[in-house]
């Protein structure tokens, strides 16, 4: 443990941004056209997604082996 936590010191803004980049995405309620939709963004907090419900985004993540959580 001390060996990552030591890793994880040395870890750039930007190594950090990538952690998880291809594993990890977060979903968010947002308002799109009016309506609220609900985004999906990897982990570097690029947006690639937006759903009209909240079970989409997390079925659509999952079927694409990303691991969805939810912030709020």
């Amino acid at each position: 443990m001390a060996i990552l936590q030591h890793d994880l010191k040395r870890m750039t803004p930007e190594m950090f941004a990538q952690l998880g980049e291809n594993d990890v995405v977060y979903i968010k309620p947002i308002l799109h056209d009016g309506t609220t939709g609900f985004a999906v963004h990897a982990a570097s907090g690029r947006e690639l997604a937006i759903f009209d419900s909240f079970e989409t985004a997390v079925a659509i993540s999952m079927e694409n082996n990303m691991h969805p959580t939810w912030l709020h």
